[in-house]
Order: structure tokens, then C-alpha cells, then sequence
């Protein structure tokens, strides 16, 4: 019998994991679906059997859909951030464990070659021991819709890739956070800068800027060793001291990686391996960002380990 698969969301992101669903149906019998809004997900679980579902939505919307599919007995991928906050995460995972379910959130640079590439250069000595790393992410967007009214906005929606490869790649949480926003964009109510300082009991010091209303486009990680160093730009190249290593671009990355990803995830519910990027495994990412939004909120240095958020 062909598992069920049902894409909630057209958008980039869902069109992305439809087309890669597709592709992969020369590897695993399943038959997939798509609709383009949460509104008729009663009506298809009434009348259809569905296995698992990839839920690429508005993710102020991920609590509601995902838990209640989840309850449904149904497998879930669920595009990043897993939630609004650190607890609905926390409770959408005791969901899918309590139900002995897949739960996978979409952290795609988890997949990508240039971040696997990273981790084994980190591994490797490549660079010695780090000490310091530089991440800087400037863009120009535009808004959509569905960004005006929330009040967590840019650390939530991009800053938690940031962080999620360095807790990732580190294999550390950080001890310390300093975090400040920005809520100077005119278009939404959340924010649209922030700058955070993270501080690991290896000794190892990272600055992580983004900004979405900037003149200027870059997207850099710089990681500097006590024997060399590393750049990263646009996810997709990478430089070690100073030669460049690997060398792709921002399109193939995501066309490689998404792919990856689904087939993680199809590998998964079919038994054969556990997920890459389970909602247990971003838990961490999780509560780094809630901290993040406490140090912002209230302009005071934090210690994570022991805090309740």
C-alpha cells in the first residue's frame, strides 16, 4: 500500500517539497497531495487517508496544524521555525513522542554539502581550535502579507538557521547571551534587526548580525581558528585560508539540500533511518532563540543552562 503524502502550502518552500515528493517517488510508493491552505485540512483528513504530512505554512500557524495532526496519528515535517516559541516546540514534541511519531523541522542547512564540508574542516583541526565566529546577514526584503502583525519576526523567521548550524556544527549550546533588536522596519510590527552575542564554555565567542533593511547584500560566516581560518559566503562557498574550497551557489544549494531533506524524511517514516533534524534535535536552536527575545527584552546579559523559558 503507497503512503499518503499531503504538502500543506504552495508557496516557495512547499512548491519546493512537492516537486522534490515527486522526484522521489521512483524511490518509495507514495502517492502526494497538495493543498494551499490549513482551512481544508478537516475536510481531506474526513475524507482521505494521509500517512505524513509536509506543513510549509505562515509558521504562527505550525502549533495549531501540527498538533492536530500529530493527534491524528500522522507523520509531520514541518518547515522552520517549529513554532512561535520554545514551549509550543517542547509540546509538539511530547505529542509525537507520546504518539511514536515522526517529527522533522526543516532546517535545509542541516543537508546542505557546504555545511557538512564545514563540520568536517571544524573536526579535522583545519583551522585549529576556533575561537571566533562572524555571522553577518543583509538583506533588502519585501514584505509579505503575513509578516505585518507578528511581533517576533526576523531572529524567529532567519536567525534561527544562524544559530541552528552553529549549535550543529559546535556540537555546543552557548552559556551566555547578549541580544538587542531593532524594530525600525515601517512595514512590520516585529523586528527587523538584531545582534546577538553568543558565548560557549569552549571558550569560543560568536557575533551574529542580521538585517533586513539594508542597502547592502551580504551573507557571511567567518570563523576564525588559532591556526587559520574560514569564510563561508551565501551559504554555498567556502574559502580556507584564504583558497576557495567549494564553490556552488545559493540555488543549487537549496535544489540540493531540499532534496536531501525529503529523502531524510521519507527514509524516516519508512523505519530505515531517524531523522536528521527532529523536533527533539532543534530544541536547542529553540531555546537559544527564547533567550535571545529575554536578553532583548529586558537589555541584560543571560545565562541559558538551568533557566526555564
Amino acid at each position: 500500500m503507497s503512503l499518503k503524502i499531503l504538502v500543506i502550502g504552495t508557496g516557495q518552500m512547499g512548491a519546493l517539497h512537492y516537486k522534490n515528493l515527486c522526484r522521489l517517488r521512483d524511490k518509495y510508493d507514495i502517492h502526494v497531495l497538495s493543498t494551499n491552505s490549513s482551512n481544508d485540512l478537516k475536510s481531506i483528513l474526513t475524507s482521505k487517508r494521509i500517512d505524513a504530512c509536509v506543513v510549509a505554512l505562515p509558521y504562527h500557524l505550525h502549533y495549531e496544524v501540527v498538533s492536530t495532526l500529530l493527534e491524528k496519528n500522522i507523520h509531520c515535517f514541518v518547515e522552520k521555525p517549529i513554532s512561535m516559541n520554545y514551549e509550543m516546540a517542547k509540546k509538539l514534541v511530547s505529542i509525537a513522542e507520546r504518539k511514536k511519531l515522526i517529527l522533522m523541522v526543516g532546517h535545509i542547512l542541516r543537508f546542505s554539502q557546504t555545511f557538512g564540508i564545514l563540520k568536517d574542516l571544524i573536526q579535522q583541526n583545519a583551522i585549529g581550535t576556533p575561537t571566533m565566529i562572524n555571522c553577518r546577514r543583509f538583506t533588502l526584503k519585501t514584505i509579505k502579507n503575513w509578516w505585518k502583525n507578528l511581533n517576533r519576526f526576523l531572529l524567529l523567521y532567519e536567525g534561527i538557521h544562524t544559530i541552528d548550524i552553529l549549535i550543529d556544527t559546535l556540537g555546543e549550546i552557548p552559556q551566555y547571551i547578549n541580544c538587542r533588536m531593532n524594530y525600525t522596519h515601517p512595514g512590520i510590527r516585529g523586528e527587523s534587526e538584531f545582534i546577538v552575542n553568543l558565548e560557549f564554555k569552549s571558550g569560543i565567542i560568536s557575533v551574529i548580525h542580521h538585517d533586513m533593511k539594508s542597502p547592502y547584500n551580504i551573507n557571511e560566516i567567518y570563523i576564525s581558528g588559532t591556526e587559520g581560518k574560514i569564510l563561508i559566503k551565501d551559504f554555498s562557498k567556502i574559502y580556507l585560508n584564504g583558497d576557495i574550497i567549494y564553490n556552488s551557489n545559493f540555488n543549487e544549494m537549496m535544489t540540493h539540500s531540499s532534496y536531501n531533506e525529503m529523502n531524510c524524511f521519507l527514509r524516516a517514516i519508512t523505519g530505515k533511518e531517524p531523522p536528521k533534524s527532529s523536533g527533539k534535535d532543534i530544541l536547542p536552536s529553540m531555546k537559544v532563540i527564547e533567550m535571545c527575545y529575554y536578553s532583548a527584552s529586558n537589555k541584560v546579559r543571560v545565562e541559558i543552562e538551568g533557566r526555564n523559558v
